[in-house]
């Protein structure tokens, strides 16, 4: 499983997530399962936005997506919302369409981490 480091293309840095627990692993957990809810959540009302073409609803979702998941070290997931975040700045909604599918994929490879780590 791809874990630590600074790559650009790490899913989930643990020892940084730790960090910021405290190393409370029933916090850890407790924060995990709030965030998957949470995310699962704002990718739905991301995909509403792009149907409708909200771009500057959608810059609003991205950030806040963005935020959420460097909180919780998961790296992968905030760079897509990054990349997502800029497109709908660019008001590209047929880029930010595209990057549907490597969100979903990044949240359900970050919840994998997650889980290996028995985060979950």
């Amino acid at each position: 499983m791809d874990e630590q480091g600074g790559g650009a293309d790490v899913i989930f840095d643990q020892k940084d997530f730790l960090e910021r627990v405290d190393s409370d692993m029933e916090l850890a957990r407790q924060v995990g399962e709030m965030f998957l809810e949470d995310a699962r959540e704002k990718i739905a009302a991301i995909r509403a936005l792009i149907d409708k073409g909200h771009a500057g609803e959608l810059v609003n979702a991205a950030h806040s997506l963005k935020g959420a998941s460097a909180n919780m070290s998961a790296l992968r997931l905030r760079r897509i919302a990054a990349d997502l975040e800029n497109a709908a700045k660019n008001e590209d909604i047929a880029g930010a369409r595209e990057m549907i599918g490597p969100l979903e994929n990044a949240i359900s490879e970050f919840e994998s981490e997650l889980k290996f780590h028995e985060l979950l």
